[in-house]
């Protein structure tokens, strides 16, 4: 968690910097930690039982290390999806209402709505 708070920490310190400034920070700063962490990832993986919840949590994390990694590509990019997130939660707590429709033509017609309006 102190490493992920690294990565966060040198966003929130390069937030109003340009986009070509904050990706050298990244590629300095940021892959080192990336790359800290991914040895501690490939060191405790074989060590973990895959069922439990820990297990779970390193085999999602390997899945997505690629896309993880993306944000020192570009600096224009941000390394945190809670802006997307935000936007679609009002449509995610909505579903619960879709197991009140009518008729399971509506409630489709409801999902069909809702996901071409958060596309």
């Amino acid at each position: 968690m102190a490493l992920i708070g690294k990565l966060f920490a040198a966003e929130a310190r390069s937030a109003k910097w340009k986009p070509e400034r904050r990706q050298r920070l990244r590629a300095r700063y940021s892959a080192r930690v990336l790359a800290i962490i991914e040895r501690m990832l490939i060191e405790h993986l074989p060590g973990v039982v895959p069922s439990s919840l820990l297990g779970k949590a390193l085999q999602y994390m390997g899945g997505q290390w690629p896309k993880l990694t993306r944000s020192v590509e570009n600096g224009s990019w941000p390394i945190s999806n809670n802006l997307c997130e935000n936007a679609i939660r009002q449509f995610v707590v909505g579903r619960k209402g879709w197991l009140f429709a009518d008729t399971i033509a509506g409630a489709q017609a409801s999902a069909n709505l809702y996901s071409l309006v958060e596309t």
